[in-house]
């Protein structure tokens, strides 16, 4: 099961180049608990990277959010 689950996670990410566990869990249909077990083994394993996003609207509001893409 284990398994089954890192490789869905894996094929989302390599579909959506950068994405968050929200949406990584969104697509998957796992719980956001899953997502974010699953995601801390890869970064360990250095399969996986974590980035910061920051979005700039105008000048005055930022919207951050966490994201992950496959080592290359």
């Amino acid at each position: 099961m284990k398994s089954t689950n890192i490789k869905l996670i894996l094929n989302v990410i390599h579909r959506n180049r950068s994405i968050s566990r929200v949406q990584i869990a969104e697509q998957t249909g796992l719980t956001g608990a899953t997502v974010t077990n699953l995601t801390a083994e890869l970064i360990k394993s250095g399969i996986i990277i974590s980035l910061i996003v920051v979005k700039i609207f105008g000048i005055i509001f930022i919207k951050q959010k966490t994201a992950y893409e496959m080592v290359s």
